[in-house]
């Protein structure tokens, strides 16, 4: 960026950061009292807008951002609000400056150059290792929050993290950014501001792109890409269309002297297409054209191919008895969980992400009403002989019970749903997964006897009825407590309905909170059923939400987690975009 050119250190760059440094980096707690000093808060920045814009080293003066706003074709201006490696003084940047700009139709980008990594290819001082990578990323955004406050810059504005060009031929380096760059999302989310990440296409920006599924890391919400390549567009074959969709700046030209209305600036030049939702809570979406297609981009979030590769588990996407206890399973063998229609031919995005991960085994959830032996045949052909199996009983009882046992959790926790329907086992699913254990399925009023048969011979610790007395009556209590090794324990998690039921199971499996969530329609189950190995992986619950907005219990469980990174799962006619940002019921 332009800054960068602006000033020369006199010492080399360092590996660690100083006292000095971490001193000044080290901010008072942040409340929500915190007042700007100067003028009121407006819009968030930089809002929408598709044009042109430039970055300058130190904020110009008024009559130069007049003259340039009314004789040139930009109309939107990076700011380097802070960061240790912000290398010029600003001394016109304040909150009246600010304030003066936005009034004028000015697009304000806030900018924060932090430590920048260990293997820089700059010439930045200061930095962080892998080592303190997590902590430095949450202390920066917390610095960044006072420096936007302070400048009267809006809750909800978009703060750009600016990563010089690093090297790519260390690993741990490219794992140390991803990870600076997770924490600074997570925390901006967490008080209430959008995360930018600028870096060179080369370096930061090839990881980012790598890692857009990926739930080890939390994407930042708007990428900004440098590539001088003096094409004015922010589009670019490195990046795939669907990745931050109008949500991108490019820099495509850098240090240029420009004269408009007599005024000269040095400026970088950059095209501009993002696009801001009022009222917006940062969240990630993953989704496909279908049901199908939502379980594939599901998978592709959190497993990558090995040697040899994953497990598969296979469950029905069209009928859901057999399917509700196969999330544990996947969730055990440490693979993803793929929806398949009853017959027919595989969905080409099925048969991609089985190619993809060319698997190890795979494991068929249910009986040929379920899954046909036409859809079983397909499945062998992106596996090697001998490895695909199929689970199933007379019933969906017998089928539970049998795909519990492949779980190795029937001697742990214990759940036990309704199999009548689906809403109170998608959360028990998860979180079955999440503690090593099964998923069973029960009448109302009398246990089956496969599942008495697997709760005998399992001898489990703990057992877990879920949902109340409508759809598990308490005579199923008694016989299952007739059947448990002593000091065994049996408990009920339940709610007023399938959205309060799936907040209690979360409470009761994630008590101290959690920074992810997942949140899936509970108005229909293959999205969420899809969801429960990877949220079981992440360590983080998944909650149940109406289409078009959340229920109350559903959003006090999001509080009281402290999530700040929220997994939409399955496109808008599942969960729309008002019920993704929070809209209450």
């Amino acid at each position: 960026m332009n800054v960068h050119r602006r000033v020369r250190f006199g010492s080399k760059g360092r590996p660690v950061m100083t006292a000095a440094i971490a001193a000044l980096l080290a901010v008072t707690t942040l409340t929500a009292s915190f007042t700007a000093s100067a003028s009121a808060l407006t819009g968030p920045s930089p809002g929408t807008f598709s044009g042109k814009g430039f970055d300058a080293c130190t904020a110009p003066a008024q009559d130069v951002m007049d003259s340039w706003l009314g004789s040139s074709a930009y109309q939107a201006v990076g700011i380097y609000m802070g960061g240790v490696n912000r290398g010029c003084a600003q001394p016109l940047l304040t909150a009246q400056w600010v304030g003066a700009q936005q009034a004028a139709g000015w697009h304000l980008i806030p900018i924060y150059m932090g430590l920048q990594p260990y293997c820089t290819t700059s010439t930045k001082p200061y930095r962080f290792t892998a080592a303190d990578a997590a902590t430095s990323g949450r202390t920066a955004a917390d610095d960044a929050v006072v420096q936007a406050r302070a400048l009267g810059l809006a809750t909800g504005s978009t703060i750009y993290s600016d990563i010089e060009a690093y090297s790519t031929t260390d690993s741990a380096c490219s794992t140390a950014v991803l990870t600076y760059q997770s924490q600074w999302t997570q925390r901006l989310h967490a008080l209430g501001f959008f995360s930018g990440f600028y870096s060179s296409l080369g370096s930061g920006v090839r990881d980012q792109v790598a890692a857009y599924y990926s739930t080890a890391y939390v994407r930042p919400d708007y990428l900004w890409f440098a590539r001088y390549d003096g094409i004015a567009t922010a589009s670019d074959p490195a990046i795939p269309d669907t990745y931050w969709l109008h949500r991108r700046i490019k820099q495509y030209r850098g240090v240029a002297l420009e004269t408009y209305g007599g005024k000269t600036l040095n400026v970088d030049r950059d095209q501009l297409d993002i696009t801001s939702v009022p009222g917006a809570f940062p969240h990630t979406r993953l989704a496909g054209a279908d049901r199908y297609g939502t379980a594939v981009a599901i998978s592709q979030s959190a497993f990558q191919p090995q040697s040899p590769g994953s497990a598969v588990t296979v469950a029905s996407g069209a009928n859901f008895p057999d399917a509700l206890a196969a999330g544990p399973v996947a969730a055990a063998q440490g693979g993803p969980l793929l929806l398949v229609p009853q017959d027919g031919a595989l969905p080409l995005t099925d048969s991609d992400e089985l190619r993809r991960l060319n698997p190890s085994r795979v494991d068929i959830a249910g009986g040929t009403a379920a899954v046909s032996s036409v859809v079983q045949s397909e499945l062998q052909g992106f596996a090697r002989p001998g490895t695909v199996f199929r689970w199933a009983g007379q019933n969906r009882y017998e089928t539970a019970a049998k795909l519990a046992g492949l779980t190795g959790g029937l001697g742990k926790t214990v759940f036990i749903a309704t199999g009548a329907s689906f809403p109170d086992a998608l959360g028990g699913s998860a979180d079955a997964g999440r503690l090593g254990g099964a998923l069973m399925l029960t009448d109302r009023y009398a246990l089956p006897q496969a599942t008495a048969t697997a709760l005998s011979s399992g001898k489990p610790t703990k057992v877990v009825i879920l949902g109340g007395v409508a759809v598990i009556d308490p005579a199923v209590l008694v016989q299952i407590k007739a059947l448990l090794i002593p000091g065994a324990t049996m408990e009920r998690w339940a709610g007023a309905d399938r959205y309060a039921t799936a907040a209690a199971i979360s409470l009761k499996t994630y008590p101290l909170g959690a920074t992810t969530a997942y949140l899936a329609s509970g108005e229909n189950y293959p999205d969420a059923l899809a969801g429960a190995p990877v949220a079981a992986r992440a360590g983080a619950p998944l909650l149940l939400t109406g289409r078009d907005c959340v229920p109350a219990s559903t959003r006090a469980e999001l509080t009281r987690l402290r999530a700040t990174n929220i997994v939409v799962l399955g496109g808008t006619s599942a969960v729309s975009e008002a019920a993704a940002n929070l809209t209450a019921c």
